[in-house]
Parts: C-alpha cells; structure tokens; sequence
C-alpha cells in the first residue's frame, strides 16, 4: 500500500466516523421534534375556550378554531424541519466520501 492510499483510508475512516456520529445526531433530533407531535397545549385551550363559551350560552367560533390547529400543524411540520440540519450534514459527508473513495 502506498503512502497515498494509507493517508486516504485514513481520510475516509474519519470521515466514516464522522457520518456515524451524524447519523446518531440525527436519529437523537428525530427523539427530539417528536415531542411536538404529543404537544397538546393548542388542543386544551382550544376545548377551554369552548367550555368557557358554553358556560356563557355562547358558541365558540369554529373558524378561529381551525386557525388554530391550521397552526399547530405548520408549527409541528417547522419544527420536523429543524432535523434538515443533519440530514444535509450526512448528504455532504456522504458525497464526500464517495468522491474520496473514486
């Protein structure tokens, strides 16, 4: 093996390691977003406010109503975004390595 070939095994191992690493940091703010999912903050005060309007005799506006799970959603779909930090990460990397490898 040459001297050449041996800094570049070097070069892709690290880089290897490096896209483990990634790959469990992604998977790690996967765990994370996921939490939004089960937040439910939106929903209960949603059925507080119609309770509260119930109380009244008055009627809770559905309209406003659906803007606001309209908005949970897009906040649920931003913060699944966020985990585009490390998927990219890996694709650079990824390309890297192949193009190291060639």
């Amino acid at each position: 093996m040459r001297l050449k070939e041996i800094y570049l095994t070097e070069d892709v191992s690290s880089l290897e390691n490096r896209l483990a690493d990634l790959e469990f940091a992604k998977k790690q703010a996967r765990d994370i977003t996921k939490d939004i999912k089960y937040a439910n903050m939106a929903t209960e005060i949603v059925a507080r406010i119609s309770t509260l309007a119930e109380e009244y005799g008055l009627k809770a506006d559905e309209s406003l109503e659906q803007d606001v799970f309209r908005a949970k959603n897009n906040l649920e779909s931003a913060v699944y975004e966020l985990e585009e930090t490390f998927s990219q990460a890996i694709r650079s990397l990824q390309n890297k390595i192949d193009s190291e490898e060639d």
